[in-house]
């Protein structure tokens, strides 16, 4: 059975039909769907799916930081008394875009982590082009559930300066992308047991569908090219990560 880790079921799916819930049922073991706003964050709420697969994350993304305020800080801590979730995110530090300078980030990002902490949750990071910052507020932190670091697409360098930190490493589609050759290496690098897989749907389609949107589904390209690259026979792979998804979210 399949493990996505990190999609985005709102942006894949105006609405998401009983015979969507019923393909993920079949194919998959735990699939996480993330909510990165208020207003998604609302819906979920209002449209709990009926499903033993599907487990949810809420996170402000860094593109609400330059909203946030302790009025957005109360109303997100509310989420929680309507919602069971099994992990905070994605939040982090982003500054391919202009999300706003880095202490606007910073307050945002450290609010979630240290709720993480309170509530004794995984946290589901984001981070691009943004290392230097994002690795100085983590180790500030003493964890007690693992953090993600979602989409990983930093290199060999920056990949073992997390190591030092116990993350876990979560690869998405573009791991399979031909010129990927830098992540591939950090692929390799990282234990066995420190591996998610993740579609990040609906981006990031992997290169078989490259082009197309994105879909939780085709994670299934991603487990064979991993699995192959890493010399790793499919289904032993595939209980690999499924261990790993369990000792992170649902058994820790």
């Amino acid at each position: 059975m399949l493990v996505d880790s990190h999609c985005h079921l709102f942006h894949c799916y105006n609405f998401v039909e009983e015979h969507i819930l019923k393909k993920i049922e079949e194919d998959f073991s735990y699939l996480v769907n993330i909510a990165i706003d208020d207003k998604e964050i609302r819906r979920l709420i209002k449209e709990q799916f009926k499903s033993k697969v599907i487990k949810n994350a809420i996170g402000l993304y860094p593109e609400q930081a330059r909203s946030f305020n302790k009025e957005k800080a109360n109303e997100f801590l509310r989420y929680f008394d309507e919602l069971d979730v099994i992990a905070i995110g994605e939040t982090g530090i982003d500054f391919h875009w202009d999300y706003g300078d880095v202490k606007i980030q910073e307050a945002l990002f450290r609010f979630q982590i240290e709720l993480s902490i309170e509530k004794n949750l995984p946290l589901l990071i984001h981070s691009r082009e943004a290392f230097n910052d994002t690795f100085r507020i983590l180790k500030e932190y003493k964890f007690y559930k693992p953090f993600v670091l979602h989409c990983f697409g930093y290199g060999v360098n920056e990949a073992e300066r997390f190591l030092e930190l116990d993350s876990i490493f979560s690869f998405a589609g573009n791991v399979t992308y031909p010129k990927a050759e830098e992540l591939r290496r950090v692929l390799k690098l990282i234990p066995l047991d420190r591996i998610l897989l993740e579609t990040d749907a609906p981006y990031l389609a992997p290169q078989k569908v490259r082009g197309e949107k994105n879909s939780p589904f085709n994670i299934k390209y991603t487990y064979e090219f991993v699995s192959e690259f890493l010399q790793i026979e499919k289904t032993k792979f595939e209980k690999i990560i499924e261990k790993n998804f369990e000792r992170i979210f649902i058994l820790s």
